[in-house]
């Protein structure tokens, strides 16, 4: 049995798409309307504007830690904990709001910046701040 191929009369397949075009332009009408569009407000960290790396501590000034890339807190050139973040802010804003700096070296972690910022938030500080090291 031998199978030939002939000539058929195919029917052209036309495939309408004026419909799908429509739909698309009225999805993209709905997301622009329904879109909220929302300006989240983060924070910056500054350059220190003439401060030395070393820290100064007055009792009723800030209250400063510096932040290390290899991951330690200090605070009067101490090395503390993240849970020593609090035992130290907690006293001092006991008695007058205090705001608390943290001098951030460059490659610090942002966790460990977050974790020491909730930190002093939990202790009452009554605000935040970030400071960038050279």
């Amino acid at each position: 049995m031998k199978f030939r191929r002939g000539r058929e009369d195919k029917e052209e397949v036309e495939i309408n798409i004026s419909s799908l075009i429509d739909l698309v332009f009225i999805l993209l009408i709905f997301f622009l309307v329904s879109t909220a569009f929302v300006s989240e407000s983060g924070f910056e960290a500054s350059p220190s504007s003439g401060l030395s790396n070393r820290e100064i501590h007055l009792d009723d000034g800030p209250i400063r830690f510096k932040l290390t890339s290899g991951e330690e807190i200090f605070y009067e050139n101490q090395l503390i904990s993240i849970a020593g973040v609090q035992d130290i802010v907690r006293p001092r804003c006991l008695k007058k709001e205090q705001p608390v700096f943290f001098q951030v070296y460059k490659g610090v972690r942002s966790g460990l910046l977050v974790s020491a910022m909730d930190e002093a938030i939990l202790a009452g500080a009554s605000s935040v701040k970030i400071e960038s090291l050279n």
